[in-house]
């Protein structure tokens, strides 16, 4: 069975850091990457009809997509040309970012996740209410996670 590794990626400054070592992480374990990013969820409130038209988060998708694509075609030519060899498929959901992380990883059957670590929030009440993304994923995920710091370079 071939390996797969999962990387969900926050289109933050870290960014292009973690698609580099998630393209380095399968050219060691010989893997196929592919790549996530989640886009909050945008619900109505009690009722209401959703605030935003949907053209707006089709184009907001499509942004975001664009964004990772080229965040990965920017890793690849930095690695090995046995990543460039290798076609990655990227993703952008919309939702709650760690059940979106776990939902996409039980339908490709991968056997890896990467995600980011990120610092504690500035708000501590923001990070008690919503939670971590990456302590969730650890949790329920239906195969092994690998947190990824940004500064420890092991390629």
């Amino acid at each position: 069975m071939k390996k797969k590794i999962l990387v969900a990626v926050g289109l933050g400054k870290n960014a292009l850091d973690l698609v580099s070592f998630g393209c380095s992480m399968a050219d060691c374990l010989d893997a196929q990457v592919d790549f996530l990013h989640v886009l909050p969820p945008i619900e109505p409130w009690m009722g209401y009809k959703s605030w935003i038209p949907p053209e707006t988060i089709a184009e907001a998708k499509k942004e975001a997509k664009d964004k990772l694509s080229g965040l990965v075609a920017e890793a690849v030519g930095k690695g090995t040309d046995k990543a460039s060899e290798t076609s990655h498929a990227v993703f952008v959901e919309q939702g709650n970012a760690s059940e979106e992380i776990i939902e996409r990883a039980k339908k490709g059957n991968y056997t890896m996740i990467i995600v980011g670590y990120k610092d504690k929030a500035d708000n501590t009440l923001v990070e008690i209410v919503i939670g971590s993304t990456a302590a969730s994923v650890v949790r329920f995920a239906p195969c092994s996670v690998l947190i990824y710091r940004r500064g420890l370079n092991w390629f």
